[in-house]
């Protein structure tokens, strides 16, 4: 029934059907239990209460709707979206850029809507937050989100008939995906108005401090320390590197405007892990002195690894000895046979005495050498975590060939031994291992490896259970594998001709690039201590600005160090008061958990997998927070981003002087607008109550009068 603006009408959910149905239900218990004229009145009312309830329960299984619509227009939604960041606090010429939006604000210009639009207010930082009048201007958001803003508003006001947004904010998105994808799919143009534009301050930051991971005490290391100077046209300042309170490392540099790297040199002292401090001295009048530092994590080793090869002279063995020796960070022992008098008993000596060494090579030498003192000690020290390196030749990897290295090595001598005919390799298609990864793209990485002249010769080998083949032959089989043994790792490379390979990729006009690559980070990983865990932790990095997200990434291995999906894996950070909360899965046995910017300090955290049976296995480990937030890494606003994101929505960039007189231009016409509003005529327990109350009452009377 429609009157006017007004609709009324009534639904249910059993249908007419339903009701046709219960009417002859209702005729039939009329006649049924309808009392005789000369009935008293006792039937009467029990008649009358059966009635009731077949009506009853008629209505409660069509349940009877009502809906009222009304169709009218209301005046369109404006959103104001305030930027609540600690990059507010940033001097924009003589007054924080607070200051100016709080001018702006005050001045009453978008209550100059009244009456013609409808107007919600909300502030953000890294996300959206509820508009609070007591709590509006804080200036505390430690980071700067605009497209999950964004995209939260969208979501708060959907269905709102939101007409417009008003984003006043400095621009220094520093979170977050790119707000530039969200303003072309937004579904309301927004009218950005930058705060602080065109205004810069005096300041250097240091936004990065680049280095190895690994350092040893007693050997130099170098500090790239990158620095962005605004505003500043000339300054000699010193830079220092901290360990804790001390100094550990110092230089003059003179600062120019733009972005620069400097170099430092430290010698750390102690081994374990060092966080250390960077700092540039402020200079006079700077805008923001919370961003002259940054806080970075080393890990100093002891010494030095001591590597031992072993091996017969070969152009092969004399190149692998090149790449070994370019790295600074081992000291190689090499035995190789006394001139003219064969292998003498230095060699077996030094294989006795494994355990004095990181990793062992042992390239081409014959089986008579290995003892059985010699691999069982060779043996003990991969089990405790050292690495070793067989590369085969004729008198190696053969039939019969140090049998007491088998439960060492990935793989077993095959049927054939050694084959002096030239062998093209492939790199297993496999999910790419670091040995084996040249660049970060895979198509080049793999071109890069098919542009190799083949081997000259090859030895049978097969790979064991547990072993990863790195590269293959055209026919599948293994050329180079590697595999976890106890605490420490094993290699063979069965395969021979490398020295070859380089001088004739020298020889077109290309480098040995791939060969060194390959040879080094062979070394590398198996000098690199890592235990068999079936759950392995590791963070983004270890050194945080205030604010900024931290992402810890966790794999899970079952008993055959297959990838586990689906499992149950938590994360504990600070033994928070919420405590452990899960970790997403992200496939392939990979979990990841992202944690909103924590406050300045040191942090720990746990990370637990439970598996299906037996007891959880719990990893611990920490990151470290700086001094200074993201919001304080790029002090000047950035104007062009929200030009774009204005432009990319169908709005348009408003400076702040003339947002009075761009809302008096804006078009704001009412909406047509229709509401609904239900009312349900039965609810949804009492009616059953009433309907066993009536039931049970007339069943009870009837029984106590023998009228059934």
């Amino acid at each position: 029934m429609t009157v006017g603006d007004y609709s009324v009408s009534l639904t249910t959910s059993g249908g007419w059907l339903a009701a046709f149905l219960f009417l002859v239900v209702s005729v039939l218990a009329f006649r049924a239990y309808r009392p005789l004229r000369e009935a008293n009145r006792l039937h009467q009312i029990l008649f009358g209460v059966r009635q009731f309830a077949v009506l009853l329960a008629s209505l409660l299984i069509l349940a009877p709707q009502v809906t009222l619509t009304v169709q009218g227009v209301r005046l369109p939604l404006v959103a104001v979206l305030i930027d609540d960041s600690e990059s507010m606090r940033i001097l924009a010429g003589e007054q924080p850029r607070h200051e100016a939006l709080d001018g702006l604000l005050s001045s009453g210009v978008f209550e100059s809507l009244e009456g013609r639009a409808r107007l919600a207010t909300f502030r953000f930082s890294e996300q959206l937050l509820d508009p609070d009048p007591a709590d509006t201007t804080r200036w505390l958001g430690t980071a700067t989100d605009i497209a999950t803003s964004l995209d939260q508003l969208s979501s708060r006001l959907k269905g709102e008939g939101l007409t417009g947004v008003f984003l006043l904010s400095d621009g220094t998105h520093n979170v977050g995906e790119s707000p530039l994808h969200t303003a072309e799919a937004y579904n309301a143009p927004i009218y950005t108005v930058p705060v602080g534009a065109g205004k810069s301050p005096r300041d250097i930051a240091v936004t990065s401090v680049t280095h190895p991971s690994l350092g040893y005490a007693g050997r130099l290391l170098k500090l790239a320390v990158s620095l962005d100077v605004v505003g500043i046209e000339r300054a000699e300042q010193s830079i220092r590197v901290y360990d804790g309170e001390r100094v550990v490392a110092t230089r003059a540099a003179a600062l120019a405007p733009g972005k620069q790297t400097l170099e430092l040199a430290y010698t750390p002292e102690q081994a374990g892990n060092r966080t250390l401090r960077v700092v540039v001295a402020p200079v006079e009048g700077e805008a923001e002195s919370q961003n002259n530092q940054v806080l970075t994590t080393i890990e100093v080793l002891a010494g030095r690894a001591r590597v031992l090869v072993v091996g017969t002279p070969s152009p092969d063995l004399a190149y692998l000895l090149r790449v070994v020796r370019s790295d600074s960070n081992v000291v190689v022992h090499a035995v190789v046979p006394e001139s003219g008098q064969g292998w003498g008993f230095g060699a077996q000596r030094a294989l006795v005495e494994a355990s004095a060494y990181s990793l062992v090579v042992l390239h081409d030498i014959p089986g008579a050498l290995l003892t059985e003192e010699a691999t069982g000690a060779i043996a003990a020290m991969v089990q405790a975590g050292g690495g070793l390196l067989v590369v085969g030749g004729e008198s190696t990897l053969t039939p019969g060939w140090a049998g007491g290295l088998g439960e060492a090595l990935p793989v077993r001598p095959g049927s054939s031994g050694y084959q002096p005919s030239f062998t093209p390799l492939r790199v297993a298609s496999s999910d790419r291992h670091p040995i084996v990864q040249l660049t970060d793209d895979p198509v080049a990485d793999r071109e890069a490896w098919l542009s190799l002249p083949p081997f000259v010769a090859s030895v049978d080998v097969e790979p064991v259970s547990g072993a990863r083949v790195l590269i293959k032959d055209p026919e599948g089989k293994a050329l180079a594998a590697v595999r976890q043994v106890g605490a420490g790792k094993s290699a063979v490379v069965a395969a021979r001709g490398v020295a070859r390979q380089a001088l004739m990729m020298w020889g077109i006009g290309a480098s040995d690039a791939v060969n060194h690559t390959f040879w080094s980070q062979m070394i590398r990983w198996l000098l690199t201590k890592t235990e068999i865990q079936k759950l392995r932790v590791q963070n983004e990095k270890s050194a945080y600005r205030s604010g900024e997200p931290i992402v810890i990434r966790a794999e899970y291995f079952d008993d055959l160090l297959r990838p586990v999906d689906g499992a149950e894996v938590l994360i504990d950070v600070d033994g928070g008061s919420r405590g452990a909360l899960p970790m997403p899965g992200r496939g392939d046995g990979a979990y990841e958990a992202r944690i909103p910017g924590m406050s300045q300090g040191e942090h720990g955290y746990k990370v637990t997998a439970v598996p299906d049976n037996g007891a959880p296995i719990t990893i611990e480990g920490k990151f470290t927070v700086g001094r200074y937030s993201v919001e304080y890494e790029q002090l000047l606003a950035d104007e062009r981003l929200l030009q774009e994101v204005a432009e990319r929505s169908g709005g348009k960039l408003v400076a702040p002087w003339e947002v009075a007189a761009f809302l008096g231009d804006m078009q704001l016409s009412p909406q047509p607008h229709l509401s609904t509003h239900r009312l349900t005529l039965w609810g949804h327990r009492w009616p059953l109550v009433v309907l066993f109350i009536v039931l049970a009452a007339e069943w009870f009377v009837r029984r106590r009068r023998g009228m059934i």
